[in-house]
């Protein structure tokens, strides 16, 4: 049988962040935000799982941000003030804030493991979580600290916090 999965991430719902936000910006907070975090992935497996799809995933429910939501547990970066980079080789020609890299990046005890701890039952599929490369990554960071995107690049490509999930397509 042909497996399926989907590339990206599902939309929030408008009860748990604000729409159109490519960082969400969160209407719960505490306890209620976790809540609601919970609510909207099982929202998304079942969406997915109503569509046929065979690898799930928890539509990046949990996240703020794609890059954020794995640079968020690293020590070196700086979240308070933002600077504004282009991305991309500046294909794009769009500044973005960035988080600002000021010190050697190293790695806190893994957090991701709440993003594949989607729910299993009355479902029996695989379950992936997405996590970005090295370089786009560092592509996405505005580095301080490391004197060019490709030594950041290298740092991030040695942290240890990557070994700490299940493979994609392993049952939880």
């Amino acid at each position: 049988m042909l497996q399926t999965m989907i590339v990206g991430s599902l939309p929030r719902p408008t009860w748990l962040a604000q729409p159109g936000q490519i960082y969400a910006q969160w209407r719960l907070e505490g306890d209620s935000l976790s809540e609601g975090q919970d609510d909207a992935v099982q929202l998304a497996i079942d969406d997915q799982h109503d569509a046929g799809v065979t690898i799930l995933t928890d539509g990046e429910q949990r996240r703020r941000h794609y890059i954020w939501g794995f640079c968020e547990g690293l020590e070196g970066i700086d979240y308070s003030r933002l600077v504004k980079i282009q991305t991309r080789g500046g294909r794009y020609g769009v500044m973005v804030d960035a988080a600002r890299v000021v010190g050697p990046t190293s790695s806190r005890p893994p957090d991701h493991g709440k993003c594949a701890a989607v729910p299993a039952p009355p479902y029996n599929h695989p379950v992936k979580v997405t996590l970005p490369g090295p370089m786009t990554t560092a592509d996405t960071l505005a580095d301080e600290h490391y004197g060019s995107r490709r030594a950041l690049a290298m740092d991030l490509a040695r942290l240890p916090q990557r070994r700490s999930l299940p493979t994609c397509g392993e049952r939880l």
